[in-house]
């Protein structure tokens, strides 16, 4: 299989590799570098990789909810309950991963307007940035994966595809950050985060 990466996914990776990069330059490298590696290798198995036709994202519409079970039950409750509220006011937008073949909810996340305290990111950070006392930013603040998705990778995915989206948002954002760091919802949720290189606030370790 001949394999070609298009001009648009190339922006893609540009501006994701501009986003992580004003944190952490030598990880937006090393990231993006990642990324064309697992690219390249679908040439060669083009069926390892059920990620990349199994799954579709979609902002919330009306998308069956009652069943969707993360393990957590804030995120749970959120999700079919509350959510539709937030979006309706403009207080976050969600998005839902869909199975194709089933239509069933795999994943969740929601973005919001977000800001962090100029003295709560790293010294090293803060100095590049303007003396405002507020520096804008996403909020991931809520992120959930279907326990019968477990170990499909849903998760990162749900993380690239929020990274994406704020790389190439019209509205200036210096950076992305989670509620799973902020509050600890749960321990494994930090742990994800961690994972992919999200740094706790300088208040909140």
């Amino acid at each position: 299989m001949r394999l070609v990466i298009t001009a648009a996914a190339k922006a893609d990776l540009l501006a994701i590799r501009r986003t992580i990069g004003a944190d952490n330059p030598s990880r937006a490298l090393s990231f993006v570098e990642e990324l064309l590696d697992r690219c390249l290798v679908l040439a060669d198995t083009p069926k390892a990789y059920p990620l990349v036709t199994r799954f579709v994202l979609e902002a919330l519409a009306k998308h069956e909810r009652t069943a969707f079970l993360s393990g957590n039950d804030r995120v749970d409750l959120y999700f079919r309950e509350m959510v539709s509220q937030d979006v309706k006011r403009k207080y976050a937008t969600c998005y839902v991963l869909i199975e194709r073949n089933t239509d069933k909810g795999a994943g969740i996340y929601t973005l919001s307007a977000h800001s962090i305290p100029l003295n709560d990111l790293a010294p090293e950070l803060a100095k590049k940035l303007p003396r405002y006392p507020s520096v804008p930013v996403v909020l991931i603040g809520w992120m959930g994966r279907d326990l019968a998705f477990r170990g499909a990778g849903v998760g990162s995915l749900l993380l690239y595809d929020a990274i994406s989206r704020v790389a190439k948002a019209l509205v200036g954002a210096y950076a992305i950050c989670a509620d799973a760091i902020a509050d600890a919802i749960d321990q494994l949720a930090a742990a994800f985060y961690r994972d992919h290189q999200f740094q706790p606030l300088a208040s909140r370790p």
